[in-house]
């Protein structure tokens, strides 16, 4: 294996600015650079990797991070761009309980369904609503945006399309709650307000909605046989 070598610069509270990695110890030709950013807080708000080909051409950015946070200075959001061959993961959202313990992490894309075919939109939706509410619970699923679907009515038209009928009636009570509770708010309420609720009003829904897993799974294989054609 091939030595390397590695410059390091900091600033004057000892943090990283910038890290140089070379293809060999003379410290010359190609190298990855990472350039470090700080706001006013000192915290870490942008992080990106470029690649420096030898004889100094036009860096090429790898990935980029930027990174926000909540008052209490906890991570808020990260979000990941690049370019390929590097795949991005895109924005990550983080959600703390009352002692600061992270309860969740939501992932995105969350697939915006405006592309796609009525009945591609009722398998997606169906799948896409599962699959957060059982990791999250509906106060996890309620502090995030679902692209395209505002109000979340089609998600609500989309289970009952799907003919789980218990979940269909579990989640639409549940997107009427949280829409009764968000109504007059300049804002969308947050997950600790949510948790706060959820304790007292989502619970009994959420128990209903998740107890229908094996009617979602069997309605997910009758729904695909009837509309084959349609999704090939």
């Amino acid at each position: 294996m091939q030595a390397k070598g590695i410059d390091l610069f900091y600033n004057s509270l000892g943090q990283f600015t910038f890290i140089s990695c070379f293809e060999n110890t003379s410290n010359v030709g190609a190298n990855l650079n990472t350039f470090y950013l700080y706001d006013q807080a000192n915290r870490l708000t942008t992080l990106h990797h470029r690649n420096i080909p030898a004889g100094g051409g036009t860096a090429t950015l790898l990935s980029a991070y930027n990174f926000t946070y909540d008052p209490m200075n906890r991570i808020k959001t990260i979000n990941h761009t690049a370019t390929a061959p590097v795949v991005p993961d895109g924005l990550s959202t983080f959600n703390y309980d009352q002692t600061s313990q992270l309860r969740t992490l939501h992932g995105e894309p969350i697939i915006d369904i405006g592309g796609l075919s009525s009945v591609e939109q009722v398998l997606v939706l169906v799948w896409q609503v599962w699959g957060l509410v059982g990791n999250s619970g509906f106060s996890g699923y309620f502090s995030d945006e679902i692209p395209g679907d505002k109000n979340y009515q089609l998600s609500v038209h989309a289970y009952h399309e799907f003919r789980a009928h218990e979940a269909a009636n579990a989640y639409e009570r549940a997107v009427t709650l949280i829409n009764e509770l968000r109504r007059g708010q300049s804002e969308m309420l947050d997950f600790d307000k949510l948790e706060l609720i959820h304790r007292a009003k989502f619970e009994d829904l959420e128990i209903q909605f998740l107890n229908a897993e094996s009617t979602v799974e069997r309605q997910l294989a009758a729904f695909i046989r009837a509309h084959q054609s349609e999704l090939c």
